[in-house]
């Protein structure tokens, strides 16, 4: 009696055990179907696209739809904000910037950042002394990756007898930062895979040695001190609001004001110095446009804060951020024009100084989905100025005809002579006396 009620409940618990099992199957499916019949309909938006992309745009490089690593944007690895992968230095810092970069990291802080730290560097190089601000060095993150000679490399290996390289100069916007979700597939990602789909026996090689928040005086500091050592064939800067004094203004000032005021002094002092170094080095030094996010509206789904990537909505933390209190007084349209006219400043200097400048502005006025806030870029967006860059660089410059530089054998590398002190956000500013 006793076995026939244990072998009951056994019959029993199993056919319990198999509905349950074929529940699971039932509702997987269901998923399995609904998420095949979304990536479909989603994958047919997404080629139609990028057909139109292509069918406008008329380059020998089509563009490509590179998949998208959604784990880069949940990952529970250390991320690091703008703040957390710079370096201050502490000799050029005022009480005043000190005391608004705690607030930054403050907040930064609060937003459920723990990692961040603040660093000071102090340096003996005179010329690399008056650089306010490098990139740490060794570092690696969710979404940035900063090797030990601060550029956004993995790796840079001995430079090969058929190899290109080009080094890329400028902002947040050249190396893209992880401001909203943006990508951690940094431009210089796009345009190095498109630069090497062309049928030619050198291999090109980007590096990106952009630092967010700096000038142009960062920027030549840090390649003449450091990235120089490098052997480039082409130096291409890109543009960035970095260099404009006092942006709060934007959208009330025009290009002849900025002149005036000596807004746009250093690109008066720097550009001729690297056109000099370009000549002493046997590099091509080349400048691009810094794209504007012309429909920024429109970027956002049906006026919530989500923005698509190409691929996919992510909703950004702080959209309100960037566009409220970085741009209280911004009026998109006066902002364009200005934007216009300072293409025509760079096309003018580069007629004065005989170089060469990549206008890739208007390539940008139509197309949505391409930014995250007001100049950083989506996935998508980085994907589209790699295509648009390879694409005007090889109509300016034959790669196959480029005599490639010889690999520098010494590297000294500048972060090993520096001074470093790190604090925290209760550091008192007054200290810097």
């Amino acid at each position: 009696m006793e076995q026939n009620k244990i072998s009951f409940f056994k019959k029993i618990i199993f056919y319990i055990i198999t509905i349950i099992f074929l529940i699971i199957i039932g509702i997987s499916l269901n998923h399995l179907k609904n998420f095949y019949k979304s990536t479909q309909l989603k994958s047919k938006k997404d080629d139609k696209f990028f057909n139109q992309i292509v069918k406008s745009d008329n380059f020998p490089i089509n563009i490509e739809k590179f998949p998208l690593n959604s784990s880069k944007y949940d990952s529970p690895s250390r991320h690091l904000s703008y703040y957390g992968e710079n370096m201050y230095n502490i000799d050029k810092l005022t009480f005043g910037e000190c005391k608004r970069l705690l607030i930054d990291i403050r907040r930064v802080l609060n937003d459920g950042n723990k990692d961040e730290e603040i660093v000071f560097f102090r340096t003996n190089n005179i010329d690399l002394g008056k650089s306010r601000v490098l990139n740490k060095n060794n570092i690696i993150s969710g979404k940035k990756y900063i090797n030990k000679i601060g550029t956004r490399n993995k790796k840079i290996d001995k430079k090969k007898d058929n190899e290109i390289r080009i080094v890329l100069l400028g902002g947040s916007t050249t190396i893209n930062n992880s401001y909203l979700n943006s990508s951690s597939e940094y431009m210089s990602f796009y345009l190095n895979k498109y630069l090497r789909s062309i049928n030619s026996p050198k291999i090109v090689n980007v590096i990106n040695g952009g630092m967010a928040g700096t000038r142009l005086v960062e920027n030549y500091h840090f390649f003449r001190e450091q990235l120089l050592q490098l052997s480039p064939d082409i130096v291409l800067f890109k543009e960035s609001a970095n260099n404009i004094n006092n942006k709060i203004l934007l959208s009330e000032i025009k290009l002849n004001q900025l002149i005036k005021n000596n807004n746009l002094t250093l690109y008066e002092e720097f550009i001729p110095k690297f056109i000099e170094l370009s000549k002493k080095n046997d590099f091509i030094f080349m400048t691009a446009d810094m794209p504007i996010n012309f429909n920024l509206i429109e970027s956002f789904e049906n006026g919530k804060e989500k923005f698509w990537d190409g691929y996919s909505y992510h909703s950004p933390k702080r959209p309100e951020f960037l566009l409220k209190e970085l741009y209280p007084f911004l009026d998109l349209e006066n902002f364009r024009n200005l934007y216009f006219e300072i293409q025509k400043y760079f096309v003018n200097l580069s007629e004065k100084y005989n170089y060469n400048h990549l206008k890739i502005l208007k390539y940008f006025s139509d197309k949505k989905g391409m930014f995250g806030d007001l100049v950083h870029k989506t996935e998508l967006g980085l994907n589209y100025e790699g295509y648009i860059i390879a694409n005007k660089l090889i109509e300016e410059i034959n790669l196959n005809e480029i005599m490639i530089n010889k690999d520098n054998l010494e590297f000294k590398n500048i972060y090993d002579d520096l001074t470093l002190i790190t604090v925290d956000s209760s550091f008192n500013c007054k200290e810097l006396n």
